[in-house]
């Protein structure tokens, strides 16, 4: 269990910082009304991919599910 709740820390830190960036990188860019725009849209895909997650069938065990699906956040983080 601590390892869980360390690497969700870290993914909650992880999105708590893209949630202010976005707004400061709309505001530099001279468009400080499109964050949120585009806040709601990074939420869509959100709900989209939790969606079509969830329509699966998955045959892998939950703690090998999560370190994919944590490895693949990270990476769409990182980018």
């Amino acid at each position: 269990m601590p390892r869980v709740l360390l690497s969700g820390s870290a993914l909650m830190l992880g999105f708590g910082a893209l949630e202010v960036a976005v707004p400061a990188f709309a505001d530099d860019a001279g468009s400080p009304g499109m964050s949120g725009l585009l806040l709601a849209l990074w939420s869509l895909g959100s709900v989209a991919g939790g969606l079509w997650f969830g329509a699966r069938v998955v045959s892998a065990s939950l703690p090998r599910q999560y370190r994919w699906l944590l490895l693949g956040v990270t990476i769409g983080l990182a980018r």
